[in-house]
């Protein structure tokens, strides 16, 4: 059955301006965007991040650990002071019957001030306390890092999931257009008896078909928007400015060095070393509880007592200095022992961490890799099948409206061209998401770093291998 031609040109009319009002209701509803760059989004993150923000306090926390660790080895002074009034002085009565003597002993005022100095000498173990305590900081420091690595790596992969969703909407926008362009020329051939309308319809449908599927990128665009937004704490509608990673700050051409690299930065692998030399000095500790512990000490005294509160008077004051060493030999026996022996088995246990640890941190980098170099090698091959499809369409198009080629291959061609930009834009996605990840796995994701990052001492990165 033919349809007739005021009805395919009211069915055109119509779908375009429910298209552009529906367009107009999105901008109306979304108002002003939000544009951000990365490096903004990742200043707003690091500055609200409520997990950052909790490594960084206890980050602080360690350093006046060490702070008070290392007070233990300075002299350690104290000062008291007591008053004491008696009120009722006890009495002694002294002789036999008829010669009793009463004698009332002690002062109505009395005061004490007491100075004493202590000194460890030996047997305390406070170096080893020190040490560790360093050691300690270190690893908060580490854990510091890897919440900024993982923040940062977060807020990167929601800027380019948005920066994704924008290219969809606009490719998505483009098809639109070219599709709505066919089917106007279409109708006029139509009107001028060229075409048959099933060809019209035919575009019509097409055209309903991806107003559906922009409705769903550009739903797909807020959801983007509002996972970027979450992290890093704004309000509104946001707009992603920037472009994809084509390129690395790493040397890819060696996976040897990216994985001495990887020991050597990623923060997971600093912290089992500082866990594993903390370990080693809390053995150290154990292993000197048998030990004597000798303190040098000091102290001083002032004593006064007198019926009559005169601090002036000289004969009523006291005075003792002392000073010594003090040796204390702990004897504990099958306890110690026991705890030695657990001590052995913490620093067993930190090693065996540190051997799993870097064996996955290995792990993860050479995955890391490999999927960068996939990934560039995608991108080479979609550039290549969206040139093709651009030729394609436009042999499709020469040939149709010289009246040898067929409605359908204008169409497939159309949709050909528009799988291939998504395809490009999702490839051009990965290789980011995967360079983003093997910075990540290496451990210097948003960190300035020289020797085997390129671009921190001023030279070019090295493209992905797309061959």
């Amino acid at each position: 059955m033919k349809c007739p031609g005021w009805l395919a040109r009211g069915a055109f009319r119509g779908a375009v301006a429910g298209l552009l009002a529906w367009w107009g209701l999105a901008d109306a509803q979304s108002g002003e965007r939000v544009k951000l760059t990365l490096e903004e989004g990742i200043h707003l993150a690091l500055e609200k991040d409520e997990t950052l923000l909790i490594a960084q306090t206890d980050l602080q926390k360690s350093r006046q650990q060490l702070r008070r660790v290392r007070a233990d080895i300075f002299p350690q002074f104290s000062a008291s002071m007591s008053y004491g009034r008696n009120w009722l002085l006890p009495t002694s009565i002294f002789g036999a019957a008829g010669r009793q003597q009463e004698v009332t002993v002690g002062r109505e005022h009395s005061l004490n001030g007491v100075l004493s100095m202590r000194q460890p000498l030996l047997g305390s173990g406070w170096g080893a306390q020190v040490k560790s305590a360093r050691l300690f900081v270190g690893y908060a420091t580490e854990v510091e890092r890897q919440a900024r690595q993982e923040l940062t790596g977060e807020v990167e992969k929601r800027f380019y999931g948005l920066l994704l969703a924008q290219e969809l909407v606009g490719i998505s926008g483009q098809t639109l257009d070219r599709v709505a362009a066919n089917l106007e020329r279409t109708q006029s051939l139509r009107r001028a008896g060229r075409v048959s309308d099933y060809e019209v319809l035919r575009t019509q449908v097409q055209l309903a078909a991806l107003q559906s599927d922009s409705i769903r990128v550009r739903n797909e665009l807020s959801l983007a928007a509002i996972a970027l937004r979450d992290a890093v704490r704004l309000e509104g509608d946001l707009e992603a400015q920037g472009e994809f990673l084509e390129e690395s700050r790493l040397d890819l051409a060696s996976l040897d060095n990216l994985l001495e690299l990887g020991r050597a930065r990623r923060p997971e692998m600093r912290q089992v070393e500082r866990q594993l030399g903390m370990q080693e000095y809390a053995l150290r500790l154990k292993q000197g509880q048998g030990r004597p512990v000798v303190d040098l000490f000091a102290s001083g005294q002032m004593a006064f007592q007198s019926s009559r509160l005169d601090l002036y008077r000289e004969e009523a004051w006291g005075r003792s200095w002392v000073s010594g060493l003090s040796v204390v030999l702990p004897l504990e026996g099958i306890r110690a022992g026991a705890e030695l022996d657990q001590a052995r088995l913490d620093v067993e246990r930190a090693q065996l961490e540190k051997a799993l640890v870097e064996r996955e941190i290995r792990l993860e980098i050479h995955q890391a890799w490999t999927g960068a170099q996939d990934a560039g090698k995608r991108v080479a091959a979609q550039r290549r099948v969206i040139e093709g499809a651009e030729r394609n369409l436009w042999f499709a198009e020469s040939r149709y409206f010289s009246g040898v080629g067929t409605q359908l291959e204008v169409l497939d061609a159309q949709l050909t061209l528009m799988e291939a930009q998504t395809g490009y834009a999702i490839a051009r996605h990965d290789q980011t998401l995967a360079l983003v990840e093997l910075e990540r796995a290496v451990g210097v994701l948003g960190e300035p770093v020289e020797g085997a990052l390129k671009r921190a001492a001023g030279a070019p990165g090295k493209p992905v291998d797309a061959k």
